[in-house]
C-alpha cells in the first residue's frame, strides 16, 4: 500500500476542491470496503466527504503502521 496511508497527513479532499487535500496532521486511518487506506484529521473524519466511504477507523500510530 506504500507510505500514502502512513505519511501522517490528512488526505481528505472535499467535493469541488479540485482534489486539494486537507494536509493537516492525521489522527485517524480510514479504510474503505475496497481496502484503500488514508489518513484523516479529526475534523475531516467527522465532516469530510471522503470519510463517508470509510468502513473501518483506527487511531493513527506510525509505529504500528510501519510494522504492518
Amino acid at each position: 500500500m506504500g507510505d500514502y496511508a502512513i505519511d501522517g497527513k490528512c488526505h481528505n479532499a472535499q467535493r469541488g476542491s479540485y482534489g486539494h487535500e486537507c494536509g493537516r496532521p492525521a489522527v485517524w486511518i480510514g479504510e474503505t470496503a475496497s481496502g484503500f487506506r488514508g489518513g484523516f484529521c479529526s475534523e475531516c473524519r467527522r465532516y469530510g466527504d471522503e470519510a463517508r466511504d470509510v468502513v473501518v477507523w483506527q487511531r493513527f500510530n506510525r509505529v504500528n503502521e510501519l510494522a504492518r
